[in-house]
């Protein structure tokens, strides 16, 4: 049973994951912002709650069975969908394109809280795991 908590790799694959779109959203906001006053620039975001919906929702308690070797595999992946990146469609103009500065950077702030915590959490983890592993000294 500890095992199974301490390294159950579904939740290091959504970490991983997690941590890898928080990098991707920051470089489309660094793009966004970088191109500000570029003529006709279309600004884009990172959509991965959307993709992340339903991902992990095991309410329907019902269980996959693989009745023959070629079936298709049912239930959840290993690893949550990559998240898409798409055009912002607000109906913001800035004269020159459609970034909006202040979208963009309260953005980028929300993003940096959200990929600390999740690196704190991750490194809370294998720290959990190296005290389980080595014993913790007192």
């Amino acid at each position: 049973m500890l095992g199974e908590v301490l390294f159950d790799s579904q939740h290091l694959h959504l970490m991983k994951r997690a941590l890898q779109t928080y990098a991707l959203r920051h470089r489309v906001v660094a793009d966004n912002l970088a191109n500000i006053e570029t003529v006709g620039y279309d600004a884009r975001k990172v959509d991965f709650e959307s993709a992340l919906e339903g991902f992990g929702d095991s309410s329907s308690g019902l269980k996959s069975v693989a009745g023959h070797e070629g079936h298709l595999p049912l239930g959840r992946p290993d690893v949550p969908p990559a998240p898409e990146v798409n055009a912002v469609d607000e109906g913001f103009d800035n004269g020159v394109n459609d970034v909006n500065v202040d979208r963009e950077m309260a953005e980028m702030v929300k993003n940096d809280l959200a990929y600390r915590l999740a690196t704190r959490l991750l490194g809370r983890r294998y720290q959990g795991m190296r005290t389980a592993i080595i014993g913790q000294n007192r």
